[in-house]
């Protein structure tokens, strides 16, 4: 693998990680956009250790199913905004 690849792959990571933790500590403390720093270190940490326990345990293979079954529920969720926006656009349209 290039060290380009390596580069990309970890930029990937890391901004999508912050994402993750800058998202949490939003929620955590109440949708504030300037959530505490110690808030969001300790979600960052929340977060890496579950991906180094989950690596550890199963592999990458184990990682996976757990992303999955994590993301399972969301699928109703996506059906859901799919049918009220068909329903909005025929409303808008009729």
């Amino acid at each position: 693998m290039s060290v380009i690849m390596v580069v990309l792959i970890s930029t990937f990571f890391i901004t999508s990680a912050n994402s993750a933790t800058f998202v949490l500590s939003m929620f955590s403390t109440r949708g504030d956009l300037n959530p505490p720093k110690g808030k969001m270190a300790v979600w960052g940490f929340l977060q890496a250790a579950l991906a180094f326990v989950l690596l550890m345990t199963g592999g990458l293979k184990n990682l996976q199913i757990v992303s999955i079954a994590a993301a399972a529920p969301f699928t109703v969720v996506m059906i859901l905004a799919c049918w009220s926006m068909m329903k909005g656009l025929q409303q808008e349209h009729g």
